[in-house]
């Protein structure tokens, strides 16, 4: 009996993500105009955050930098192999 309402709610809840993602969609116009009067808000956070979340909608999000390159200038790839031993430490 279990498994019947599982496999009933399943059902019914990938028909209900369309209609979700629908209204989402009619609303985003509304929150975007809402985040960027949320920019210049008297609390830093607030505006921090709009900020952050306008700029990551417009631009995409900023992907981390990583420096690989040695005191010489040179690529560094430094390789560690564990034996069963050292691991097990």
């Amino acid at each position: 009996m279990t498994s019947r309402k599982k496999a009933k709610g399943n059902g019914a809840h990938k028909r209900a993500v369309p209609s979700v993602r629908e209204t989402a969609q009619r609303h985003s116009l509304k929150a975007v105009e809402k985040l960027v009067k949320l920019v210049d808000s008297v609390n830093e956070r607030v505006a921090l955050s709009a900020a952050q979340t306008v700029l990551d909608r417009a631009l995409g999000k900023v992907t981390q930098a990583m420096s690989l390159r040695g005191t010489d200038g040179g690529l560094v790839v430094k390789i560690v192999r564990f034996n069963q031993e050292r691991a097990d430490e």
